[in-house]
């Protein structure tokens, strides 16, 4: 159970994290400041960033940025690490209408401009599924096991009499005692009469 919850906090880190980087990505490359890039929902654990004289500061806590003061004033962006780990965020610059006059602000591009922003979360999500099934073609993934199929042992237990048998993770499973497995129901069935045999 444990197990299944950080695996699924690393999966949506991971697919948020490329959703909000579009968004990064597209707003810097049109000018557009983003105060902070961070994983993980606030309250913010530690930030970095460069100052406004271009040196490298960390930032403990959940401080508004809007309060710092002298060399503690960013610079640029900072990035931030959350105490809650589910998602992340990209704040921008006027991305709620203000500070249209200010040539860095979300507001004050062209409309086509902000559509690639706003689109770019997307197209990385899409990107990201495109690499994921490529990966998964040319490495090999868990394939469905209710209709036929290869057998494939993905694992196999220490001390279980799969392991005493000598059957290694990796192996594929043809058949027993001069059976045919069209598949793994099939097998489960063998299994299943020889685990009742010996109970009788």
């Amino acid at each position: 159970m444990f197990t299944t919850i950080i695996i699924f906090i690393l999966v949506l880190s991971v697919l948020v994290f490329s959703h909000e980087f579009g968004h990064f990505f597209s707003a810097r490359k049109f000018g557009v400041k983003s105060d902070e890039f961070g994983l993980g929902f606030p309250p913010r654990a530690i930030g970095v960033y460069k100052n406004t004289k271009g040196k490298w500061r960390r930032l403990f806590g959940n401080k508004d940025l809007e309060t710092l003061t002298g060399d503690d004033v960013p610079g640029d962006t900072v990035y931030s690490l959350n105490w809650l780990p589910i998602g992340g965020f990209v704040k921008i610059k006027g991305e709620n209408g203000d500070n249209r006059d200010e040539k860095d602000s979300f507001g004050a591009k062209p409309i086509w401009q902000r559509t690639i922003i706003l689109a770019a979360g997307v197209f990385m999500n899409i990107v990201l599924a495109f690499v994921l099934f490529s990966a998964c073609f040319i490495i090999g993934a868990p394939q469905s096991v209710d209709t036929g199929g290869k057998i494939q042992i993905t694992e196999v237990i220490k001390g279980s009499p799969a392991s005493q048998a000598g059957i290694l993770t990796g192996d594929v499973v043809t058949g027993a005692d001069n059976q045919l497995f069209a598949g793994v129901p099939q097998m489960q069935a063998y299994i299943g009469a020889k685990a009742l045999v010996k109970w009788l």
